[in-house]
């Protein structure tokens, strides 16, 4: 019974966590909508866009599985006026940090299933076929898969931690890969409001 009462429980604040969620990333767009990007640049002036470029992009991207919640950020503060690359590049340390976390989450998890048979030879085979690739095709795939999809990553970040890959192969071409996707996000949407008047 207990348990059970612990089940609901978890779905309830799981529940009210993502209602929370949601409700944030609404008002969100509310406010932007009514106050519009320009505005609120001017009124929190450029410095203080980027740093918040930042912090939004480490708080979002390590609140969800993916950047997605920070997309309409980069977006407004790039129709707002900031420059794309300085805030690709702000929100993109930001992005990383929180990848970083994830990779701690997954390295401390390899250190929970190693003793695991099954996971055992699930590592061998991933492992085995990094190291049966040139040494240059890594960073190229990791760089491609981080700054020219959407696709979380955080999903490549723990599931290195969890196969004990080295984050100092990791990080360079993660750390470009948001970069690019950030910098493309804050091109585009400048682009898009171009075409769009």
């Amino acid at each position: 019974m207990c348990t059970e009462e612990n089940k609901q429980m978890r779905k309830r604040i799981r529940q009210l966590l993502n209602l929370l969620l949601v409700t944030l990333i609404l008002s969100w767009i509310v406010f932007l909508f009514i106050f519009g990007p320009e505005k609120i640049i001017f009124h929190i002036g450029t410095s203080n866009g980027y740093l918040l470029a930042f912090a939004s992009a480490f708080f979002g991207d390590l609140a969800t599985i993916s950047a997605l919640s920070v997309y309409p950020a980069i977006i407004a503060f790039a129709i707002g006026g900031l420059n794309p690359l300085i805030l690709g590049i702000s929100a993109a340390f930001g992005i990383t940090l929180a990848n970083l976390v994830f990779f701690y989450i997954g390295l401390k998890s390899h250190n929970v299933v190693k003793s695991s048979s099954k996971f055992a030879k699930f590592n061998n085979k991933i492992i085995g076929f990094i190291n049966n690739k040139p040494d240059w095709i890594i960073p190229i795939l990791i760089w491609a898969y981080i700054g020219l999809s959407p696709f979380p990553n955080n999903l490549l970040t723990a599931g290195s931690g969890l196969i004990n890959y080295p984050i100092k192969k990791i990080l360079p071409p993660l750390f470009l890969g948001n970069i690019t996707l950030m910098t493309l996000i804050a091109y585009f949407s400048i682009i898009g409001i171009e075409i769009l008047k």
